[in-house]
């Protein structure tokens, strides 16, 4: 059936007795939720959605209207006017209605939205072939109601839509009617309900099953800097139709991983068929010439697919889970995250290299398999390879990744590796350790002319190093370039200067990244009689941790990691040193801090070391660090006091 967007065939089918019934509510409301939620701008009233789901013709038929009521309650109402609602393949918006309720004098004024704009939506999800309505809600202002309404068809039954209780504003009301022929079984899976009025209760009446979910007054919940994924704290609920029955025989569909794995196999049991393309062959027979042992080899498959198959997500349909034939991937030379599997796997194969389609979930996935056997759960296709004992994670979407690091976006999440048409594992992709992605910079120099003049060494490795890379890639001219390695730098004050940098193995994979450079900061000495003190906490790392005071959720971070400031300061000749502070630590389970000072003769050596062993921190846990950070601070004061001598 088509939809009515493309029939421009929007029915206003609005009944006076309800917008009567909204508009006696409407001014008593008003009064109560703003008092109620004195920060909010908004409400949403009602979060209605019905979903029946039967059997017809040997198939799920599953139909969903929603109805969401904001009531609104400052002025800021007109930056809510703009609404868009996206849908795909596997959600069919069939109808969309949308209308402003204002009371007036008059009695009440309902303004129904009349233009639609349908546009495609592209971006790098797993499935890509979105598509949105958008519309302007006419006439908001405080204590206008806003009512949006749609019917949808859910192509696929693994894609019920999650059940969100909160957002990003207070919802008073939540009604989730689900109504199931008898034959069809669900699970509800409930995540971070803890704490909320929420039930669930059922009924039979004639031959259906009838569930109801209700929640009341669920406070907003922040969305922050660095928060993440809504769906890691907000409450919220999954229905999952684990099997149904046709024809007195019971149908699986998601009741357990081998449910979801047998699925996930039937969409790519049929790729990589055909004969291989002879460059294709020959590529990997270059690839591979001279190399003894299978890890090289895969080494060198790999990077040859980050450096040679450009990622461009854009999918349609079931083509958001089946990979495109490695013939195909290798003539346009670029793909997906499943077409880049799909070409390793086939050069592997060509190899004789044993590699298995992967299945995994990127970390703004909070699931494991075992608790929500969907896929809901993943959102990503990998290679995996594994070699005496452990497992290696191919993943080319990104480039300049060696082959002992998985991507960062993979870290500690449960992978679905396949094995055969009836086999799995669960594998865990390890969390890299902090050492693993190291920042060093080097720095020695003296007192010229009342300025720092000195020379440096930079050295990344692991994420830092990619990182770096990525970065690097757009600075394009000399100018850009400089500029980014003076930030990178930085030491003192606004008038460091950079100098003479020489780029060392950029964009290896397996080396060490390396920059040299000169430097020199003007104004930066005190001094006072016949004294200079010299502050050698140059780089004061703890500035990256800003933490908001009222912060409401934890923070997550890209990955773990370990950083040092190696500095030493040659002290002038005629000059003692007469003063040199204490070291100073702090450690904990999740962080290390350490300033250090030794003197060598007329040199003074300090190290400012850190490392951060953590993904993620709780809300105290940041209000520990912003502890610690006051007390680093408190030590960046600190000064060498050198005399000179008479």
């Amino acid at each position: 059936m088509e939809t009515l967007l493309k029939k421009k065939n929007y029915k206003i089918l609005w009944f006076i007795c309800l917008w009567s019934g909204l508009a006696i509510a409407q001014n008593s409301d008003f009064e109560k939720y703003k008092a109620q939620y004195p920060d909010a701008s908004v409400v949403r009233l009602n979060n209605e959605r019905n979903v029946k789901i039967s059997l017809e013709n040997g198939r799920l038929n599953i139909l969903q209207n929603t109805r969401e009521e904001d009531l609104y309650l400052n002025a800021s109402a007109i930056h809510h006017a703009k609404k868009s609602l996206s849908y795909n393949t596997f959600f069919n918006l069939l109808e969309v209605k949308a209308s402003t309720l204002n009371s007036e004098e008059s009695g009440v004024v309902v303004t129904a939205v009349k233009d639609f704009v349908e546009k495609d939506e592209l971006n790098d999800a797993f499935y890509d072939d979105q598509k949105s309505v958008n519309f302007i809600l006419p006439n908001l202002k405080p204590g206008s109601i806003s009512v949006i309404e749609t019917k949808e068809q859910i192509n696929n039954p693994r894609f019920l839509n999650p059940i969100y209780l909160g957002d990003a504003f207070p919802v008073a009301n939540t009604r989730i009617v689900i109504e199931a022929d008898k034959d069809i079984t669900l699970q509800f899976k409930q995540f971070h309900t803890d704490g909320i009025d929420v039930k669930i209760s059922q009924e039979e009446k004639r031959g259906k099953i009838i569930y109801t979910i209700e929640s009341k007054n669920v406070s907003k919940f922040s969305f922050e800097n660095r928060s993440p994924n809504s769906r890691k704290y907000v409450p919220h609920i999954i229905p999952v139709i684990t099997q149904y029955k046709l024809k007195g025989k019971e149908v699986k569909l998601s009741g357990d991983v081998s449910n979801l794995y047998q699925w996930y196999f039937s969409l790519i049991k049929n790729i990589n068929t055909q004969t291989p393309n002879p460059d294709l062959v020959k590529v990997v027979d270059s690839l591979l010439r001279d190399k003894t042992e299978n890890i090289d080899k895969v080494r060198a498959i790999y990077y040859w697919a980050q450096e040679h198959i450009k990622y461009i997500a854009f999918e349609y349909a079931l083509g958001g889970f089946v990979p495109r034939d490695a013939n195909v991937v290798y003539e346009k030379k670029y793909g997906d995250c499943k077409d880049n599997s799909s070409i390793m796997s086939e050069m592997f194969q060509i190899a004789n290299l044993p590699g298995s389609i992967t299945w995994i979930g990127t970390r703004s996935i909070p699931y494991s398999y075992s608790e929500l056997p969907s896929p809901i759960s993943d959102n990503h296709m990998i290679l995996t390879y594994t070699e005496g004992g452990k497992t290696f994670f191919l993943d080319a979407t990104s480039r300049y990744h060696p082959l002992d690091l998985p991507t960062s976006f993979i870290q500690g999440k449960e992978a679905l590796v396949a094995v055969d048409s009836l086999h799995y594992e669960i594998v865990e992709v390890p969390v890299a350790n902090p050492e693993r992605n190291l920042w060093i910079d080097r720095a020695r120099f003296s007192i010229a002319d009342n300025r720092l003049v000195g020379k440096g060494e930079g050295t990344a490795t692991g994420y830092q190093k990619i990182e770096m890379y990525y970065q690097l890639e757009s600075q394009t001219t000399s100018q850009k370039l400089s500029n980014y390695y003076r930030q990178l730098f930085k030491k003192g004050n606004n008038k460091f200067s950079l100098s003479n940098f020489k780029e060392i193995d950029k964009f290896a994979y397996d080396k060490d990244f390396h920059v040299t450079y000169d430097f020199t900061i003007e104004d930066y000495l005190s001094s006072y009689e016949n004294e200079i003190f010299v502050n050698l906490n140059l780089t004061r790392y703890m500035q990256v941790f800003d933490i908001e005071k009222d912060r409401k959720t934890e923070m997550e971070f890209d990955y773990k990691n370990h950083n040092e400031f190696l500095y030493s300061f040659d002290v002038p000749e005629g000059y003692k040193v007469t003063f040199v502070p204490e070291n100073f630590s702090l450690e904990n389970d999740w962080l290390a801090v350490e300033i250090s000072y030794r003197q060598e003769g007329q040199t003074i050596h300090y190290a400012h070391k850190i490392t951060q062993n953590f993904l993620s921190l709780s809300v105290a846990q940041l209000q520990e660090l912003a502890r610690i950070k006051s007390k680093v601070e408190k030590a960046y004061k600190e000064v060498v006091v050198i005399e000179k001598m008479n």
